[in-house]
C-alpha cells in the first residue's frame, strides 16, 4: 500500500445552463407561469441550479440561509421521496 501521497491536482466540472435559460423562465414569471424544475441532482446541485435559472430568488436564497424557510418549503424532493408519491413510478 502507498503511503505519504500528495495530491497534486483537483477537477471541477460544470455542466453550464444553455443560453437564454434565465431569461425564458424571467418572461415566463411575468407572464404568471410558474416554472418547476425536476433533475436528478442531489437538493443542494437542484438548489444551486434553480437560482443560476432564475427560478429561486436572492430574497428565496437569503430566507434559507437565515433559517426563515428551509429547502422542504420549495418542494424539493430526492429520488427516494419522489418514488413513494408518484403512483406506478419505479426507479430502476
Amino acid at each position: 500500500m502507498d503511503v505519504n501521497l500528495t495530491l497534486v491536482a483537483m477537477v471541477g466540472i460544470v455542466d453550464p445552463l444553455r443560453p437564454g435559460i434565465k431569461e425564458a423562465v424571467q418572461r415566463h414569471a411575468r407572464a404568471g407561469v410558474r416554472t418547476i424544475m425536476v433533475t436528478g441532482d442531489n437538493i443542494q446541485t437542484a438548489i444551486s441550479i434553480a437560482y443560476q435559472a432564475g427560478i429561486l430568488t436572492d430574497e428565496d436564497m437569503n430566507a434559507m440561509e437565515t433559517k426563515k424557510r428551509n429547502v422542504a418549503d420549495y418542494i424539493c424532493m430526492e429520488g427516494a421521496q419522489f418514488d413513494s408519491q408518484v403512483e406506478g413510478h419505479k426507479r430502476e
